[in-house]
């Protein structure tokens, strides 16, 4: 003979796992709504933090390249410039204009260079800088906009009362 449990009677599991069919009260909502808060500001640091790892590869390699060649090539260190503008416009969220604007001329002059001047290196130079400099901020915006719908779906409780 199996006996009926309430639901407050279960133990709480790691991952919380609910019926798509049947209504969850409101403190179960409330845990799965801090759940999926805490969830998104820890993945969004963790893909910070590779994302820096991935910009300091960028830097270091183009540092020994640049160490390997024996000269200090202008287009390679405009690069480097880019690169550590990304890193900083990462890692600190109150990033300024005036460094988001001189990434972009940066950019753009790379893009010019690596398109008329050197288009043999026309990935590194043209579609690198491009690549790092949009990258921040569509993880920004992911994990804004995920922040927002947990938000909404905050707003959006319901009481559940069970007979």
């Amino acid at each position: 003979m199996t006996s009926r449990l309430r639901k407050t009677d279960v133990p709480k599991q790691e991952t919380i796992d609910f019926d798509d069919e049947q209504p969850i009260d409101i403190q179960d909502q409330t845990e799965l709504i801090d759940t999926l808060a805490t969830s998104n500001e820890e993945t969004f640091k963790r893909y910070t933090r590779y994302l820096s790892v991935f910009y300091i590869a960028q830097i270091y390699l183009m540092l020994s390249l640049q160490l390997s060649i024996g000269t200090l090539d202008p287009p390679y260190l405009l690069f480097t410039l880019a690169v550590v503008f990304n890193l900083i416009s990462i890692n600190f969220a109150q990033s300024n204009i005036a460094l988001t604007v001189a990434n972009a001329l940066v950019s753009l002059q790379l893009s010019y260079v690596g398109y008329c001047v050197r288009p043999e290196e026309l990935p590194l130079l043209c579609i690198m800088p491009w690549f790092n400099m949009a990258t921040p901020y569509v993880f920004k915006y992911w994990f804004t906009s995920m922040n927002e719908l947990v938000e909404e779906l905050n707003k959006l409780k319901y009481e559940y009362k069970s007979v």
